[in-house]
C-alpha cells in the first residue's frame, strides 16, 4: 500500500526494461492495486509506481 496525493503511475517492466503493462492509479487515501500476471511466463520483473513524491521499484518473481 503506498498513501497517494496525487496519480500514480504503475508499471510492469521485464528485464529488458520493456513496459508490459501501464495502470494509472487516481486516489487521495491509501490504494491497492492488483496486477495480473497470468498471462506471464516465470521469471523476474519490475515493479514500478511513480508519484509526484518519486518513484518506487520492487522486484516481482513468477513462477508457475
Amino acid at each position: 500500500r503506498l498513501k497517494a496525493e496525487s496519480p500514480i503511475q504503475v508499471r510492469l517492466i521485464n528485464l529488458s526494461w520493456q513496459v508490459l503493462s501501464t495502470q494509472q492509479i487516481y486516489s487521495g487515501a491509501f490504494i491497492t492495486c492488483k496486477i495480473p500476471v497470468g498471462n506471464l511466463a516465470s521469471g523476474y520483473y519490475v515493479l514500478q509506481m511513480h508519484t509526484n513524491n518519486g518513484t518506487i521499484s520492487r522486484k516481482l518473481v513468477v513462477n508457475r
